[in-house]
């Protein structure tokens, strides 16, 4: 592309860098691979001594957050949640509060009325 003497500099340049970058590299990763290696091995033996000694652990958790509200047990959303769900959830959990105020209310009246009727007729 580019054919100017600057841009062959560069070109240049970066092509050592790479090299130079490149050993650099190699060297961090095979120290890396060693680590994850003995580590493993640390990991291997570790889960053979508690395998043998303890008996199979099995690997089903209970969840924390019930499916319908999406709440902990304080009543606290998780931290994992969006906010923009939170509020959504949050207006759910209103109105369905909302309509449960209502069918009580009308519970609360009708049977107030059949009260009312009843003291009507005793008298």
């Amino acid at each position: 592309m580019a054919k100017s003497i600057r841009s062959k500099r560069k070109r240049k340049l970066r092509a050592f860098k790479r090299i130079r970058y490149g050993e650099k590299e190699l060297a961090r990763l095979k120290e890396m691979l060693s680590k994850a290696a003995a580590e493993e091995k640390a990991n291997l033996l570790e889960n053979n001594i508690l395998s043998s000694s303890t008996e199979p652990v099995s690997m089903e958790v209970e969840s924390e957050t019930s499916d319908k509200t999406e709440k902990t047990k304080p009543s606290k959303y998780p931290c994992w949640l969006s906010h923009f769900k939170i509020r959504r959830l949050a207006k759910q959990d209103k109105k369905q509060k909302k309509k449960e105020l209502k069918r009580l209310k009308k519970e609360k009246k009708a049977s107030n009325k059949s009260k009312s009727k009843k003291s009507k007729k005793s008298k």
